[in-house]
């Protein structure tokens, strides 16, 4: 009598435990796609500074051709400058966005890797095989008990 019960109990701790399970492979299946938006981020960076660049280029040429021109510098220099900072700014800013989401990309296929990886071994995982999968190694050799 008492062997159908813990039956029972390991059956309903199976389930719960395989429920458990779910939840959590769905959690790490729904994030949102940080390598899109990585991809995104940096292109729209690129344009973002690219334009930058062009503005400065082009205040910086104003500058030196208004110095020729012998025309009051302040204006043009403050303009130079003004595009100079705009440069900085979206390039600093550009770096910080796609290294945080290149940070969080990174998490995201390193947790879908060990997930697929762990899906394919048996109900319970080895110390020893999930840390050679992380160094990228093959697990040691296990001796073999004779009985």
């Amino acid at each position: 009598m008492n062997e159908d019960r813990d039956k029972d109990d390991d059956s309903i701790v199976d389930f719960w435990i395989a429920n458990w399970e779910q939840q959590c492979v769905e959690h790490v299946e729904s994030e949102p796609d940080y390598e899109g938006q990585l991809q995104s981020e940096r292109d729209l960076a690129h344009q973002k500074v690219w334009f930058s660049f062009q503005n400065t280029a082009t205040a910086i040429a104003q500058l030196y051709k208004d110095r020729l021109q012998g025309v009051s510098l302040w204006l043009p220099f403050q303009t130079a400058a003004g595009a100079v900072t705009s440069l900085y700014k979206d390039s600093s800013d550009a770096i910080r966005r796609t290294s945080e989401l290149g940070v969080q990309c990174g998490y995201q296929r390193r947790n879908k890797e060990i997930l697929s990886w762990a899906r394919k071994k048996r109900r319970h995982i080895r110390r020893e095989d999930l840390l050679a999968y992380l160094a990228g190694k093959s697990p040691p050799p296990r001796p073999h008990h004779h009985r």
